[in-house]
């Protein structure tokens, strides 16, 4: 009898950690997600854009979310999802850099991105990936 118990202990431990997996990238509501997330990348403070800088801003923000969400989406494997969201995170920072001008003033805004974005790391294990 105790055997059964540890077995079906065992089981439901190894059912846990493959849901617990499969959600890292899973969105329950992508319009949701997007709303959230563009609202925590709306750069506030001392970042002294102008307008245009803002508005290049966030079309690059929502463009960016578009395809993590698109990637989020697919078919592809956990791990190949990911990677593809790490290469895109890369090549959003590019761009931020030539929306921005400065490396220091990116890395401002990054950091005050990734305090706003806290919040919602327990909702959605995808926003850990967007930084």
């Amino acid at each position: 009898m105790k055997f059964y118990k540890q077995l079906i202990f065992l089981g439901a431990l190894m059912f846990s950690l493959v849901l617990s997996s499969s959600a890292q990238i899973s969105l329950p509501n992508p319009k949701e997600f997007k709303s959230d997330m563009l609202g925590a990348m709306i750069p506030t403070g001392d970042l002294s854009l102008n307008n245009d800088q803002k508005e290049e801003l966030k079309k690059q923000n929502e463009s960016f979310l578009d395809n993590v969400i698109k990637i989020a989406q697919g078919d592809d494997s956990e791990d190949k999802k990911i990677s593809s969201i790490k290469d895109l995170a890369g090549k959003n920072n590019k761009a931020l850099e030539g929306i921005f001008g400065d490396p220091g003033v990116v890395k401002k805004y990054k950091k005050k991105v990734k305090k706003s974005i806290r919040p919602f790391k327990r909702k959605y294990k995808l926003a850990t990936l967007i930084l």
